[in-house]
């Protein structure tokens, strides 16, 4: 049996939608209220019904009202007239720019307009996350996805701040650290990509391991198990060492800036705990779509996030694949997530980016437990770093071994032939793949699928 809050999430998540992409305009108000008024009618004699159209139009004006506060951001604001003028606002860096330019992103200081937004930094201006800047230049890109090309600059504040401060700490003890190796360390403990090269990237991409290049989950996860095994060590009381992960997960999204992915992960998590805690069966769906409805009350724009769609869509697969095989051998067990994972999310690569890389299927299996022991390995290092030099320089050792060995994975899956498709990013690509996970599904359900495969092998 499905939960109901699964169909009350997926309800709400169309009403998010439709509002942001204001597909109902000025007529909103006739399409809501007779919804509403139906819905209220069959509250007695269809309750899921009645709830799905209430969760449905409150959907709607949740998202346009999200809608209606990014474009009176300077991003919204400016997307209107696209690279008509130049324009201007002080902002404060969340990441450091280097001397070779690049993508930085930044918040504007609240004035006439704010928000976050893009810039993309001038060449042979080094500075600090933390600083604030008045920037100038012309706005490139679509509506509110575009970026301020900075032409010109003043820094206005040398003292870095905020969370951009911390940030930039990071960075500096990454570097020295971890060297030549710092952009992917950043990459894969707080994800300031705006240094890392473009070769490294490309490799991820090919090799089916790019979402270990971007925060998500996966790595909230990695940081959460292990940070409940040190707890356990100092044998905290339930109530205590459940306030002492809220804390510490807390301040890393922080950190991160609160990314829909990792929210997602860290709210499925602390569910999973207070579940356990009060004794209570998880349904893992139920759980999946709890902590997505939360991250879209929080932030409906998220729902505009590829990383938040490819975020759910694995998990999703992992745990349906879980339940699908738990009858089955050794092997199918360990291969049917990583396979369900590339299938399921192989429609969004395609449409998004034009690349799918079925090695990546393999390449989990030996990158996930690398990168399991190698980032926490490098977060260990960056905090030892402030309290025992010596003791860091150790760590970092050990999980540069990792990174090493993980980079090996990546290029060497890269390498294979035939392990990535390059297609035109579309709906094109994403029809053609979204039909070979249908193939998939209907070989698996089929009651003649053991004939199947040993025909398709034979």
């Amino acid at each position: 049996m499905r939960p109901p809050i699964l169909f009350l999430a997926i309800a709400f998540g169309v009403g998010v939608y439709a509002g942001l992409e204001s597909f109902l305009g000025r007529g909103t108000w006739y399409v809501v209220v007779p919804v509403l008024g139906t819905a209220l009618a069959l509250a007695r004699t269809a309750p899921l019904g009645a709830a799905l159209g209430i969760m449905g139009v409150a959907g709607t004006v949740w998202g346009a009202a999200a809608g209606r506060e990014r474009a009176a951001t300077c991003a919204g604001t400016w997307g209107k007239g696209n690279g008509e003028r130049s324009r201007a606002a002080i902002v404060r860096l969340v990441d450091p720019a280097p001397a070779s330019g690049g993508v930085v992103d930044a918040d504007v200081v609240p004035g006439p307009c704010g928000g976050p937004v893009r810039l993309r930094w001038p060449e042979q201006h080094l500075a600090r996350g933390g600083t604030e800047w008045v920037v100038a230049g012309r706005w490139s890109g679509v509506a509110d996805r575009g970026v301020l090309v900075v032409r010109r600059l003043v820094q206005l504040n040398a003292v870095p701040r905020g969370r951009g401060a911390l940030r930039d700490r990071l960075a500096a003890r990454s570097a020295e650290l971890f060297g030549a190796r710092a952009p992917i360390v950043d990459a894969l403990v707080f994800a300031p990509n705006a240094t890392l090269d473009p070769e490294i990237r490309e490799r991820y991409v090919r090799s089916g391991l790019a979402h270990l290049l971007s925060i998500s989950g996966l790595h909230v996860g990695f940081l959460a198990a292990w940070l409940a095994l040190l707890l356990r060590k100092f044998r905290l009381a339930p109530g205590p060492r459940f306030a002492a992960t809220v804390l510490l997960l807390g301040g890393y999204l922080w950190l991160l800036g609160w990314p829909p992915p990792a929210v997602r992960a860290g709210a499925m998590l602390l569910l999973a705990e207070l579940a356990r805690r009060c004794q209570r069966v998880v349904a893992p769906r139920g759980m999946i779509a709890l902590s997505a409805l939360g991250v879209l009350l929080a932030d409906p724009l998220a729902l505009r996030s590829v990383g938040a769609w490819l975020s759910v869509a694995g998990i999703a697969a992992v745990i349906w694949a879980d339940r699908a095989c738990a009858r089955e051998g050794r092997v199918v067990r360990l291969i049917a997530p990583a396979l369900a994972a590339t299938l399921l999310t192989a429609p969004i690569s395609a449409f998004t980016f034009g690349t799918v890389a079925p090695i990546g299927v393999l390449a989990n299996l030996a990158a996930i437990p690398l990168a399991g022991i190698a980032v926490p390995g490098l977060v260990l290092a960056l905090v030892l770093s402030w309290v025992v030099a010596g003791a860091a320089r150790l760590v970092a050792a050990g999980a540069g071994l990792g990174l090493a060995l993980l980079d090996l994975v990546a290029g060497t899956a890269a390498a294979v032939p035939g392990g990535h498709v390059v297609m035109v990013a579309g709906w094109e690509a994403a029809t053609l793949w979204a039909g070979v996970a249908l193939v998939a599904w209907w070989l698996w359900n089929s009651p003649r699928r053991p004939w199947l495969i040993a025909a398709r092998i034979s």
